[in-house]
């Protein structure tokens, strides 16, 4: 619903919108609405046990942007639910961090959109440590992988319902391949890739807590590339922490123009 000037952010948010969230909308239980001429786009998960709101948006320029942005806001703070901004922009415009303080949403962190062609990738030779496994998602490690999931990102950021419906949607195509490091009996390390007819997407890179600075991140990276060459994708798109630029970077990730800024109540 969101068209950007780069053709490839175009597919970037709408993957990312389409699979923030579980694709099966919780059997029904999350709402989407479009507010404003599709300038807006609300996920309610109200209703749902993780209850995890969203709100994607362009940025808010206009009093009456914001004005009529607070009824949406307010919905949720009544209930004492929080809601999660997501405010995505091309504009190199920087604007205040707080600018949504009197909407009461925290600014939380900014993510750069990236792009590689596959063939220009600079890919290494890998190895995998000794006592740690390269492994696909399946059921039996679900619980687990969600858990990590929740160590990465921080719990009640991520729709972890989604992942149940994803391994049931892969049975019948391949939409995408979640991976993960096991070490010591538990999941250390998580990646996946969804798989596009113009680019495949990056996502869930996370590391444990208690293993990072061992390279692990790398190691899953490279073992997505492996997949999406194998796949036949041409071109490679993510988004990037400040922490994850310079690696992107060293592998030959480009920035496409386009920032995610997340805002955050406080409920």
């Amino acid at each position: 619903m969101f068209k950007f000037k780069n053709h490839y952010n175009d597919i970037l948010v709408n993957n990312f919108i389409s699979f923030n969230n579980d694709p099966d909308l919780n059997q029904g239980l999350i709402k989407k609405t479009v507010h404003e001429s599709e300038n807006w786009l609300e996920v309610d998960s109200s209703k749902t046990n993780l209850k995890i709101n969203f709100l994607y948006s362009k940025p808010l320029l206009t009093a009456e942007d914001k004005n009529k942005s607070k009824s949406i806001i307010e919905k949720y703070t009544k209930l004492g639910q929080n809601i999660i901004w997501v405010m995505l922009s091309e504009s190199k415009d920087k604007l205040s961090k707080d600018q949504f303080q009197e909407l009461k949403l925290d600014y939380e962190v900014t993510y750069e959109a990236m792009i590689m062609k596959l063939s220009e990738a600079v890919i290494r030779e890998f190895q995998v440590p000794a006592g740690y496994e390269l492994k696909k998602l399946e059921p039996k490690y679900l619980n687990q992988f969600i858990d990590q999931i929740d160590d990465g990102f921080g719990k009640g950021v991520i729709d972890t319902t989604k992942y149940a419906t994803i391994l049931k949607m892969n049975n019948e195509q391949n939409i995408c391949e979640p991976i993960f490091l096991y070490h010591d009996s538990k999941i250390v390390a998580t990646g996946n890739i969804y798989f596009g007819s113009q680019a495949c997407v990056i996502d869930d890179i996370t590391v444990n807590s208690n293993y990072r600075g061992k390279g692990l991140a790398s190691i899953i990276l490279y073992e997505l590339l492996s997949k999406a060459r194998t796949f036949g994708c041409e071109n490679l798109l993510l988004v990037a922490t400040k922490d994850g630029l310079p690696i992107y970077k060293k592998m030959g990730f480009q920035k496409t123009g386009l920032n995610i800024e997340i805002y955050e109540t406080r409920n």
